[in-house]
């Protein structure tokens, strides 16, 4: 339970007035509970699409309310990582630009790219709302891979906390999940077997994108972690919308 509550309090702005220690113990177990603020996230979405009527309304305000329930974490974390990734310049400079709060070109088009889409494709999946839910979900199980597996640029300070506190067995046992709801899709429900391609892909980006960071920067930071969040809910979107569109699932 304090892992669940940590992860309310540092991931999102819901008010809870419980204190709990800030220790990798608790760190630890609110990893395993940073999913599930992800499917908090696409319920709200999810309401938001079934409850207005009006698509384009429904979805604009859909993404307020997670952009003021999450803090803008992820977003923030996507515009310094367009930021630096797309300024031709060396590992040092990268890393400044990465640290520098002000926003510059590349992450105002990042940000404008995302909240289009993500209205675009939030009302192309209005017909089936409860699609929306599974993209917040999908991407904190996946990201999780880019914790346990990145290696962060300094070795002290908030990110090496949490690259030192989660549990290597987190990732896997969310990908053992979503294997089985997979396989129960194809088995139950007769879904095609191309469903698997969702955590293939899934799994490819962040490796990707770890890889890319590790060449840009020398490892990851929690920006960059953020913006895997941020790409990975794109995709995930833009795949259920083909695969409900295809009869996929």
């Amino acid at each position: 339970m304090a892992g669940l509550i940590l992860a309310l309090q540092f991931f999102t702005r819901v008010p809870l007035p419980i204190s709990v220690e800030f220790s990798e113990k608790n760190m630890r177990h609110a990893f395993y509970a940073l999913p599930w603020i992800g499917f908090l996230f696409g319920g709200i979405t999810a309401f938001c699409m079934y409850f207005f009527s009006h698509e384009f309304i429904a979805a604009v305000l859909a993404i307020l309310a997670v952009i003021v329930l999450g803090q803008s974490l992820h977003l923030d974390g996507l515009a310094d990582c367009a930021d630096a990734f797309f300024a031709s310049a060396n590992t040092d400079k990268t890393l400044e630009i990465l640290k520098d709060p002000h926003i510059g070109t590349f992450g105002v088009i990042a940000l404008i790219l995302d909240i289009v889409l993500r209205v675009v494709l939030y009302s192309a999946l209005s017909f089936a709302p409860s699609l929306l839910i599974l993209p917040p979900f999908l991407s904190r199980c996946f990201v999780l891979f880019a914790v346990v597996y990145g290696m962060p640029v300094k070795q002290n300070g908030l990110g090496a906390f949490f690259y030192r506190s989660i549990s290597k067995y987190t990732p896997f046992v969310y990908f053992c999940f979503i294997l089985f709801l997979c396989l129960s899709g194809v088995f139950f429900l007769q879904y095609h077997v191309l469903i698997f391609i969702l955590p293939v892909l899934n799994l490819s980006i962040v490796f990707f994108m770890l890889k890319y960071s590790k060449k840009k920067l020398g490892g990851t930071t929690g920006d960059v972690n953020g913006a895997i969040v941020e790409i990975l809910e794109i995709v995930n979107l833009f795949i259920l919308l083909l695969f409900y569109t295809k009869g996929i699932c």
